[in-house]
């Protein structure tokens, strides 16, 4: 099949070719996800392409071989694309440089367009002087937009393209913004597209500014919990700034002192004086006196430790159970979110999306109720992942609440040791002693020691707290530093006049090819900050029939077109458009949808407009007598057809 420049309009009969024709230019430009394809999946070829070919005297053919070709002119570059359905790899496409018959086999798929030299993307993108322009995904990852990111935009498939502006298959790789972003990348919105980047950069350092400040806060009660005591940092709400301005205040010292009643000076002074006394009995020149029962004493304080021992010892038991049941429903929450959430993108997207499923061995239609299967709607779906969000949120903040307590036990259970084994030391000191004075002096001694040890573990924390403080400040004169980069004034002049040239030229067009509500209220047609189209306040797609959505679908994608490639956008300039009449069965309608073809024949296309259709006689005549470009296939005949050497 031959195409023209410019607006050309391809009539043949059903079932003649004219999809599989554009299913050929799809899969060799790597486009089959649109088509609700895995990559590398040939499905959206029909079975004569891949498996079996009927004749038209109704013998049928085997196919061993297909393949399908594409030839395309790029800024006066001629290359032929050509990529295996059949009997050979598909995950590569040969391209030929018609002006030197040079050829190389290119990778087709998500890495194709990393290669630089090797990919199909990249050496596409390089050709037509596409610059490679990047989004976040959620994990801030940056990725780049592929070919059929763009494609739902000027490649209009029939089965689903007609149905939505953009086919939702633009979102298999979970960019952010991606739907605006393409629009902006075709008309060469360049300081938007980088803007938005920005933007979305931002939203990203904010998300791990706040993520770092809560880490921060964890710690710190994660140091108090190791000391035996108990702190709370509530995490606020709000932006950066607001949390700047509001942990500017926070003193790690105040707070302890507040909460637990413990400041470094304090305990200082208490054990260090307890430290003096102890020594000074120690050191007199009296000799200190036995204590009466100092053997008891000390042998009661080991019985008691050993009992303490062994219910917090119980105690941590039964909290690790219990975490390791909290972790174990979390997981298997998190695990149905992640179901759920590929569940809605498949809906989203249709990749992955059969209308037909058959059991493999007898070849007989799968009914989802003999799965007891029940039908979900986005809605449901969504619903449910929000739903199931919150439970592993709140199982988080339990699990993260019982770590804490069982952090605190066996930091207890470690000081009741230590204290235990002061215990036991103790109490062989006083054993071991000769006479009452000796048992004094041993008691007096481990009294020391344990004091002394306490005064370390005071030092200790202060330490901590002063590290933890001096990170806060830190984190804040970062967050303070962070400044936003100045706006562009003349590219956002620019920029602004294309989004408005193209608004005026997608009104045009809707009042031309007579959009049945839109006619009604044509000026009150705008694009929103997404350019989604909209009347006054309400979305265009939400008016008007069923057929009135193909009408908005085209008039979109061919004002776009134009606009881009008036103003130097990165548009690759062409717009295929197959069967655009398919929800058109009104007559009125489509001798206006014939009407409008007719007129925009005689405007001189900026770019290259293919649309193949299925016309009446009486469309014909409409576009015979305005000369519209037209190529009539003839009948009978089919496109499809066997090559022999």
């Amino acid at each position: 099949m031959k195409f023209a420049p410019g607006l050309q309009v391809i009539h043949g009969r059903n079932n003649y070719g004219k999809s599989t024709t554009a299913a050929a230019a799809a899969w060799c430009l790597g486009l089959e996800p649109l088509y609700g394809m895995q990559r590398n999946d040939p499905g959206l070829f029909s079975e004569a392409a891949r498996v079996r070919m009927a004749y038209p005297d109704e013998k049928y053919a085997d196919v061993l071989s297909s393949v399908a070709f594409l030839e395309l002119r790029i800024n006066d570059v001629e290359i032929v694309l050509r990529r295996p359905i059949v009997g050979a790899r598909h995950d590569y496409v040969e391209m030929e440089m018609k002006e030197t018959g040079e050829r190389r086999n290119l990778l087709v798929g998500h890495g194709s367009f990393v290669d630089d030299v090797g990919g199909l993307q990249a050496t596409l993108f390089r050709l037509a002087k596409m610059p490679a322009k990047h989004v976040l995904t959620p994990r801030g990852k940056e990725s780049p937009l592929y070919l059929e990111n763009l494609a739902s935009l000027f490649f209009i498939e029939q089965r689903a393209g007609w149905s939505h502006i953009q086919s939702l298959q633009t979102h298999r790789y979970q960019q952010l913004e991606l739907e605006e972003a393409t629009i902006e990348y075709l008309l060469g919105l360049e300081h938007r597209l980088d803007t938005r980047l920005a933007i979305q950069r931002g939203e990203l350092d904010e998300t791990f500014r706040k993520r770092e400040l809560a880490d921060w806060a964890e710690r710190v009660s994660s140091v108090a919990v190791s000391h035996g005591l108990k702190i709370h940092i509530p995490m606020r709400a709000g932006s950066l700034s607001e949390l700047t301005d509001k942990y500017r205040t926070v003193k790690l010292r105040e707070l302890f002192e507040s909460q637990v009643g413990w400041n470094f000076a304090g305990e200082h002074e208490r054990l260090t004086s307890k430290v003096r006394h102890l020594q000074e009995r120690l050191n007199s020149a009296t000799a200190p006196k036995a204590k009466d029962a100092a053997a008891a004493e000390a042998s009661n304080r080991v019985v008691a430790f050993k009992h303490g021992l062994h219910d917090k010892r119980e105690q941590s038991e039964i909290l690790r159970r219990q975490i390791a049941s909290q972790r174990s429903l979390y997981s298997a929450t998190t695990e149905r979110v992640k179901s759920a959430e590929d569940l809605l993108r498949l809906k989203q997207s249709n990749v992955g999306f059969f209308e037909r499923a058959e059991c493999p061995t007898c070849h007989s239609a799968i009914e989802p109720s003999k799965f007891d299967l029940q039908a979900q709607s986005l809605e449901e779906v969504a619903a449910s992942i929000e739903s199931a969000k919150r439970d592993a949120e709140a199982l988080r903040h339990s699990i993260r609440e019982t770590d804490l307590v069982m952090q605190k036990l066996l930091i207890e259970i470690r000081e009741i040791e230590r204290e235990y084994a002061a215990a036991q030391r103790a109490l062989r000191l006083i054993a071991d002693a000769s006479n009452p004075n000796a048992e004094a002096i041993a008691d007096i001694t481990s009294s020391i020691l344990s004091a002394e040890r306490e005064l370390d573990r005071a030092k200790i924390l202060e330490s901590q707290l002063l590290s933890l403080q001096s990170e806060l400040e830190k984190w804040i004169t970062d967050v303070g530093s962070e400044t936003a980069k100045k706006p562009n004034a003349n590219a956002q002049r620019r920029e602004k006049k294309i989004v408005t040239e193209f608004e005026s030229e997608f009104r045009t067009f809707l009042g031309a090819i007579g959009h049945g509500d839109a006619i009604r209220e044509l000026k009150e047609v705008r694009l929103d900050d997404r350019y989604v189209p909209l009347v006054g306040t309400r979305r265009l797609r939400s008016l008007g029939s069923a057929s009135d959505q193909p009408r908005t679908v085209l008039s979109y994608v061919w004002a776009l077109m134009d606009t881009a490639v008036q103003n130097g956008g990165w548009h690759p300039g062409f717009l295929v458009a197959d069967e655009p009449l398919q929800q058109n069965p009104d007559k009125k309608y489509r001798k206006a949808w014939c009407n409008f073809i007719a007129a925009r024949s005689k405007v001189r296309e900026a770019g290259q407009v293919i649309i193949l259709t299925s016309l009446f006689d009486d469309d014909l005549a409409i576009l015979r007598a305005a000369n519209v470009p037209l190529v009539e296939l003839p009948d009978p005949g089919n496109l499809l057809v066997p090559v022999t050497k």
